[in-house]
């Protein structure tokens, strides 16, 4: 598994803020860095992490271990 610290970070503050455009500003950084950070810890793990909703974010089961 290549897990980076930033994997991590990042899917923090997406679960924290509920969004990638609110954790990218919280991030100072773009989202679409964001989406690859999060595709990156995706594929580390060998799964979705998140259910995309109209509303936002949220973690799935995984994502809830994780």
């Amino acid at each position: 598994m290549d897990l980076e610290f930033r994997y991590l970070r990042d899917f923090l503050a997406v679960v924290e803020s509920g969004s990638l455009g609110d954790a990218a500003r919280r991030l100072k950084t773009s989202q679409p860095t964001l989406t690859r950070s999060v595709k990156q810890l995706e594929q580390s793990v060998g799964g979705a992490v998140f259910d995309r909703m109209p509303q936002g974010m949220r973690p799935t089961a995984l994502g809830r271990a994780l």
